[in-house]
């Protein structure tokens, strides 16, 4: 069992990677986007834009501040959700600086660029499209059914599978197939709906440079966004199979189960994902500066994701009817976010949320 220290060493790091990530991302990415609006080449240099992003890191900086005390402060044991707490106010607080800063910067918003790029060649295979290596989540969670299968009679008439804050269980499943293999089928659809945006993000996205040096440095951070993704379904893979295999557990070691390997797994892989998306950019616009510098060689009107500034509410929702791309680059964060004008978006969103949801309800009261 994971003592409070070390649970509270993890929120910690989470604080500290979620402010991290809040004080460079205005950096991260495309540069004619300042706050999720259009500028122009030379407006991110500009004072006024400097100091918006001088009162935005210093409102991250204090709310981070106020979430980690709230973090390792001592509390009373009936205060121990604090750290829930705080990662709640530190997301929240960073989103209203986002807000602000945001409205600062829209009245400098450029006009866009009227031109669309469009790929005629196929768009390079990515490695972590290869089917063995989308197959292996699937795999490892079919082991564990397996496993499961095999020592059937082992596993106790009933088990527990929640405990509460005091190490104690208050949730029970029976053996039974929702009760044993829901887990595992829930584990399933979520990497299966992962895998859909995968797939998507090779096919379903929009081209926002289809010449030159950007071509190729977005054809490299759609693959590593691919490859963030597959080590995601991995980790889920893992950690549901190890979920999984506690049902065999006898009713004398049924306390609450160590769960420090997963937290310290969690962690790296909060940590390398951090630390990768640092290092492509939006875009991949880190990866090379070249496009970027003939752009801004060139003197035109900016291009920025080749998105209409008015297709985005409060800078973090795409919609947009006319747009056939259903995933589109985020103006504020590095990845893709849905285009909620599409239908196709709304089945997305339903594979990876909903049905798992309606799985669990079902397996929760299947007798």
């Amino acid at each position: 069992m994971a003592t409070p220290d070390v649970i509270h060493i993890v929120f910690a790091i989470t604080i500290l990677v979620i402010a991290a990530l809040n004080y460079f991302l205005p950096r991260l990415t495309r540069r004619e986007l300042f706050f999720a609006v259009t500028v122009s080449h030379a407006y991110r240099e500009a004072p006024g834009a400097r100091h918006t992003l001088v009162r935005f890191r210093a409102a991250v900086c204090i709310h981070a501040v106020i979430a980690m005390s709230l973090v390792l402060v001592p509390v009373p044991q009936k205060l121990v959700w604090l750290p829930i707490v705080a990662v709640y106010w530190l997301l929240g607080g960073c989103f209203v600086a986002f807000l602000k800063a945001r409205r600062e910067t829209l009245p400098h918003a450029e006009n866009q660029s009227p031109e669309r790029e469009a790929g005629v060649a196929p768009r390079p295979p990515s490695i972590f499209g290869s089917w063995w290596l989308q197959a292996s989540p699937f795999a490892i969670l079919a082991a564990a059914a397996a496993y499961l299968h095999f020592y059937w009679d082992e596993i106790p008439e009933r088990f527990p599978v929640h405990w509460g804050l005091d190490g104690q269980p208050n949730g029970w499943a029976a053996r039974s197939f929702g009760g044993v293999y829901g887990p595992l089928l829930i584990g399933t659809f979520v990497c299966l709906g992962l895998a859909i945006i995968s797939y998507g993000i090779q096919h379903w996205t929009r081209q926002v440079r289809a010449r030159g040096a950007g071509t190729a440095q977005e054809s490299r951070f759609r693959s590593s966004q691919r490859g963030v993704i597959l080590l995601t379904e991995l980790f889920l893979a893992a950690t549901v199979a190890w979920t999984a295999r506690l049902a065999l557990r006898n009713q004398a070691s049924s306390g609450m189960p160590d769960v420090l390997p997963i937290l310290i797994g969690a962690t790296l892989l909060v940590l390398f994902v951090s630390g990768w998306l640092f290092y492509t950019g939006q875009g991949g616009e880190n990866l090379s500066t070249a496009g970027s510098e003939l752009s801004l060689a060139t003197g035109e009107l900016p291009d920025g994701d080749r998105t209409p500034d008015q297709c985005w509410k409060a800078g973090v929702i795409y919609i947009n009817r006319k747009d056939p791309a259903i995933l589109v680059e985020k103006r504020f964060g590095v990845g893709y976010t849905l285009n909620f004008g599409h239908p196709l978006s709304w089945a997305l969103l339903g594979s990876l949320v909903l049905v798992p949801l309606l799985l669990a309800y079902f397996f929760k009261h299947l007798h």
